[in-house]
């Protein structure tokens, strides 16, 4: 019964950002997920976090002792986004063990761009302890959603949850072991989209000038350069090809196919069976236009990471209303999608 005691400060908290109260609950289920109880950590949010202990923690990376280095380095990501802000300013210590340690701190709590599973958590930990104890977030922290698809369903029908399901006739989706699997199995050719309407988040009719989006996604093998998959943002989809020589990544409208750009050599060959992370910030421009930045990162292969821009008319992305996770194509393997995330900026 302990989580339904954190719904009045949740509401309090979603109503103050202008986000739709009822969808917050991914942190509840991700901390059931990960076997966390909330009571048992960070106990004391309010003014626990400060600069001064955290330079503190930050000499004791270089301790002569293994057991002390390993402590302060959970210590500081037990502290969360709290402490991103000086995680930014650290310059290379020339300690290698040290400045290995920071980056892998870094990349745990989103200091990469990536909101990883140990970042989400962090902030889930976080700010369900901040809201229980009345106290506001720091300047500059996200308003994230996301969904972890924890909820097993055998057949997606129209609705999933937040999302609704729009697919071509023949065609399936389904919910499995946290994944959300676009079945490659159907008719010749067809479309299939998980759509996220932006009122299930902010309550209005369109997600803000300025956000991003981050999903691990992924093809099975079979019919490689046959199908492709992606994440549309209003009218625009952001696609890459699994399997094929190079990816084949390209923009597209969702509802013609048009291609907006032609296909483009990622400098990786995307593998199946394997999740690669794709990023992308969205941004509408002064003059109503909307700036698109994906990157995709291959598993293991952070180096390796592809990034390119478009700037997309207004009249052709339209209003930014939705976002989808989508299969498109002919017969072939099957669209894998795990652990989508959508990060609102917090406003002055």
């Amino acid at each position: 019964m302990k989580p339904a005691k954190l719904l009045i400060p949740t509401l309090a908290w979603c109503a103050a950002s202008g986000l739709a109260a009822q969808h917050q609950d991914w942190r509840l289920q991700l901390l059931a997920e990960e076997g966390v109880a909330l009571g048992d950590a960070l106990p004391e949010v309010a003014g626990a976090v400060s600069e001064k202990r955290f330079l503190e923690l930050v000499s004791l990376l270089s301790s002569e002792n293994f057991a002390t280095r390993e402590g302060a380095q959970k210590e500081i990501q037990r502290m969360g986004l709290d402490a991103k802000p000086w995680l930014d300013g650290l310059k290379e210590s020339g300690d290698p063990e040290v400045d290995f340690r920071i980056r892998e701190i870094r990349g745990q709590l989103g200091g990469n761009g990536i909101w990883q599973r140990p970042a989400l958590l962090n902030y889930a930990l976080a700010s369900l302890h901040r809201e229980k104890q009345g106290v506001e977030p720091p300047r500059g922290t996200p308003i994230l959603y996301s969904e972890i698809f924890r909820d097993d369903a055998p057949d997606i029908g129209k609705q999933y949850r937040d999302f609704t399901f729009d697919a071509s006739p023949g065609l399936t989706g389904k919910v499995a072991k946290g994944t959300l699997i676009l079945s490659g199995r159907g008719p010749i050719e067809g479309d299939q989209r998980l759509i996220l309407p932006a009122g299930k988040l902010t309550g209005k009719d369109t997600f803000p000038d300025r956000f991003s989006i981050e999903v691990m996604l992924g093809g099975a093998p079979g019919g490689v350069s046959a199908y492709h998959i992606g994440v549309s943002v209003g009218k625009v989809r952001t696609l890459f090809h699994p399997g094929y020589d190079g990816g084949g990544f390209r923009f597209e409208l969702i509802d013609t196919h048009e291609s907006l750009t032609p296909n483009k050599d990622m400098g990786f060959t995307p593998a199946t069976d394997s999740l690669a992370i794709m990023v992308i910030g969205v941004e509408r421009l002064p003059n109503g236009d909307v700036e698109l930045r994906p990157s995709v990162i291959p598993k293991g292969k952070e180096a390796r990471k592809f990034s390119t821009r478009i700037t997309v008319p207004a009249a052709q992305i339209g209003a930014l209303g939705s976002i989808s996770l989508d299969r498109s194509g002919r017969l072939g393997g099957d669209a894998l999608f795990d652990n989508l995330v959508i990060e609102i900026p917090q406003q002055p």
